[in-house]
């Protein structure tokens, strides 16, 4: 699995950190997965890492896991704010068709190119969310 995440404020807060290189397959999975987890809350937020990852995705692909995530009802988060590498040009294009998707769906994304911005735009402390998000990194090294 390509994706640890962290669930926060009683259900309402999903941390991701997502490394690798990913496909189509890889990120529906976990989403789904990540869909069945009863700590989460109905609705909640999500900041997702993606700086350490590599998305290996045609526009099709970027339709299919729209589609696969938000008709299906895998996704119940209402806010996604995705983190970006500055040098991540490929990731930002599949991003971005996805966030203009997702949108059409009732889902807010934005794509952000700094943490402190995206913990901003969601209203999170940005001191808090990385600790967070180091501690997922480092469980995740634990494994490699």
């Amino acid at each position: 699995m390509s994706c640890r995440y962290g669930v926060y404020a009683q259900g309402s807060v999903v941390l991701e950190y997502w490394w690798g290189d990913l496909d189509k397959s890889t990120i529906i999975k976990s989403e789904r997965e990540q869909g069945k987890d009863p700590a989460i809350a109905d609705q909640y937020l999500v900041l997702a890492d993606c700086r350490h990852c590599q998305l290996n995705l045609t526009p099709e692909d970027v339709q299919d896991v729209s589609s696969a995530l938000h008709t299906e009802g895998s996704s119940r988060a209402t806010r996604i704010a995705l983190v970006l590498g500055v040098d991540h040009e490929q990731n930002f294009s599949s991003l971005n068709q996805y966030s203009i998707e997702s949108w059409s769906s009732g889902v807010e994304i934005m794509l952000f190119f700094s943490l402190e911005s995206a913990c901003m735009w969601l209203e999170l402390d940005t001191q808090n969310v990385s600790v967070r998000l180091q501690d997922l990194q480092r469980e995740v090294s634990k494994q490699l």
